[in-house]
């Protein structure tokens, strides 16, 4: 059903799904990696998608880390600065 959906351009939810829960891994994994080496913030954050083959993506997550001043506060798990 799923191939048939993407055939006609219907939108694949379970696809949908599973790459927003994979978003949202991939700034998980950044914010954890910036903080392991004593940064609080990350800035130019960018999320990088790529089919590597028929049905399958993959996504990369990167920015710059850093220390922020008294104006950046934490480093949110949205990736931005709050």
């Amino acid at each position: 059903m799923a191939s048939f959906r993407g055939v006609v351009g219907a939108e694949i939810s379970e696809y949908t799904k599973l790459m927003g829960e994979s978003r949202e891994q991939v700034v998980d994994r950044m914010v954890a990696e910036a903080e392991a080496l004593g940064g609080n913030a990350i800035v130019m954050a960018r999320i990088s998608t790529s089919q590597v083959m028929s049905g399958a993506a993959e996504l990369l997550a990167y920015g710059a880390g850093g220390r922020g001043g008294a104006q950046q506060r934490r480093v949110a798990r949205s990736g931005a600065l709050c």
